[in-house]
């Protein structure tokens, strides 16, 4: 039986431990709150003394909101209050949005985690195209960026992180419930499938 904590653990465990000031992207959707609950739970079973800020940049899909939902699921489950900063250039095209919040995290921490992730092959879209930052000299992390969503979403259920599933908003057409219609939406309806398991979120 695969133990997916495991796999994300070592890829980012060995990172934790070398750098004191770290930054976590977070944008309320399930990748990214699957990633901050393996962070923050590395961090907390390791007795990690750590700097850590959580950063949203707010898209006109309602991720401060959704990402608020995060933070609030994970305060609760360590115990610990969360600085939560909002970054990102309102005035950019949407698409320029993420990478202005990701620049100005990278400049006010020595590591910045991101959970993107690879696309899956038969969901196939030309709508947008990811960008490697880790391994180009820029102070980020980027541990499931040859994974596909399925992963995550195995991870999660794993990790028993039900509360992240239903708070989390994957959809990018809709600020409040999924279009069900959209790349995004279609993804995390795969990922799901993937793993024989009903999405219990509804947003």
């Amino acid at each position: 039986m695969t133990d997916y904590f495991k796999q994300t653990e070592a890829l980012v465990l060995p990172v934790l431990e070398k750098h004191n000031k770290i930054g976590i992207m977070l944008s309320g959707g399930l990748d990214s709150g699957t990633l901050s609950w393996c962070l923050f739970k590395l961090i907390t079973d390791n007795n990690l003394d750590k700097d850590v800020t959580v950063y949203t940049v707010p898209r006109t899909d309602n991720s401060l909101t959704h990402a608020n939902k995060i933070r609030t699921i994970l305060e609760q489950y360590f115990d610990i209050k969360i600085k939560h900063k909002i970054r990102g250039n309102k005035a950019l095209h949407h698409s320029e949005q993420v990478n202005s919040g990701v620049i100005s995290a990278m400049n006010e921490n020595e590591i910045v985690f991101i959970a993107e992730n690879r696309k899956p092959d038969d969901l196939q879209t030309d709508h947008f195209e990811r960008i490697r930052w880790d391994g180009t000299g820029a102070n980020v992390s980027q541990p499931w960026f040859d994974i596909t969503k399925d992963v995550i979403v195995a991870t999660a259920i794993e990790c028993g992180l039900t509360d992240i599933m239903i708070h989390s908003h994957s959809c990018t057409e809709t600020p409040l419930i999924r279009c069900n219609d959209c790349w995004w939406c279609s993804e995390r309806a795969w990922a799901f499938n993937q793993n024989n398991y009903t999405d219990p979120g509804r947003y």
